[in-house]
């Protein structure tokens, strides 16, 4: 961090978990999350820090680096020190957008949420068996296939 010039305005908190009203409190204190990863899929701690509002900095390890930057609720980056520093202090030098990315990553979030979930589900089931509805009373076709 010294070495890149990020030593006078990051804080980083090395503990190895943090849980419960501590988490809650790290995550509502916080300007924006940090999740470095050379391969995650769906990382749970980043959905949480979008729940509080946090403009996240990722790596392409995650799949959420083409939404992040799709929603414009943070900055993806290259998963090595160089990068890591690039972004965070892109980040920190729009501070006047952080208001914006804040409400994107609540949104983003929102995508994520079970019952946005459950309704895109339940479109598709209708959107499927509307599909075998419509094709049962075609020719040549019957309930067990072609």
């Amino acid at each position: 961090m010294e070495a890149n010039g990020l030593g006078d305005i990051l804080r980083i908190d090395e503990r190895e978990g943090i849980f419960g009203e501590e988490k809650s409190e790290v995550l509502r204190t916080a300007d924006f999350f940090i999740l470095t990863s050379r391969f995650e899929g769906l990382p749970m701690s980043m959905l949480e820090a979008l729940c509080y509002r946090l403009p996240c900095v990722a790596t392409g390890g995650t799949n959420m680096a083409e939404l992040l930057d799709g929603y414009r609720a943070g900055i993806t980056c290259d998963a090595t020190a160089e990068g890591i520093a690039a972004a965070l202090k892109e980040l920190c030098e729009k501070r006047a957008e952080l208001e914006e990315m804040s409400r994107n990553a609540l949104r983003l979030a929102k995508l994520f949420d079970w019952s946005a979930i459950a309704g895109r589900c339940h479109a598709e089931y209708e959107s499927v068996a509307g599909s075998c509805r419509r094709d049962r009373g075609r020719p040549g076709r019957t309930p067990d296939g072609p």
